[in-house]
């Protein structure tokens, strides 16, 4: 199946080099630990990271990627920088806890290469597992980041949005993200937070 990815992304590629290709590293996460064939995180490693031009790991995914503890804030940049180098123009790490950060609130981090920022959001109690939010978060970057070419500005929009969906979700007691009936927080965030530019 990875194969076939990365054949598809080879085609495209040789037809239009302008085409971005976005990869959602998709392998595990805090507390469930790796839930792919053991062969996966390798294969993401070495042949499909350096083809894309966005990435969007998750932290656990980034460890694994990269083989360094990124509790520390220090260290997830030096991580988002391996990850550059190793070809993608543009990284986002979703779900990112920094060791003795503040209770009941969670961050993304974003960064172009030049310029790295960190977006924080509270962390509603919905529960371990919410399956999807991953990829929608994935999935509104990567559009927003097309539509305004700024790290930072899609960084914020997608905090707004995802949040949106979540809590639509937290209130509707679901167990699925409520992305239909939230989809006016996905066009216009009803909620802001404002991204940091780490030094």
């Amino acid at each position: 199946m990875g194969h076939a990815v990365i054949g598809a992304v080879q085609k495209v590629k040789s037809a239009n080099p302008k085409v971005v290709y976005c990869c959602d590293p998709v392998m595990g996460d805090v507390g469930r630990g790796f839930y792919v064939h053991a062969d996966i995180p390798a294969m993401f490693k070495s042949e499909v990271i350096p083809r894309a031009d966005i990435t969007t790991p998750n932290q656990f995914e980034l460890e694994a990627l990269t083989g360094m503890d990124t509790g520390t804030l220090a260290n997830a940049r030096k991580a988002i920088d391996q990850l550059h180098a190793a070809g993608p123009k543009v990284v986002l790490v979703t779900s990112y806890r920094e060791k003795g950060s503040l209770p009941n609130h969670i961050e993304m981090l974003a960064s172009d290469g030049s310029s790295c920022y960190r977006v924080r959001t509270p962390e509603l109690p919905l529960g371990p597992g919410m399956a999807g939010s991953g990829d929608v978060t994935t999935a509104l970057f990567l559009s927003r980041y097309l539509e305004t070419g700024n790290v930072r500005d899609t960084l914020e929009l997608t905090a707004g949005s995802i949040f949106g969906v979540m809590d639509a979700t937290y209130r509707a007691n679901s167990r699925e993200l409520r992305v239909i009936q939230a989809q006016e927080e996905i066009v216009k965030p009803s909620n802001t937070f404002t991204a940091e530019k780490l030094q």
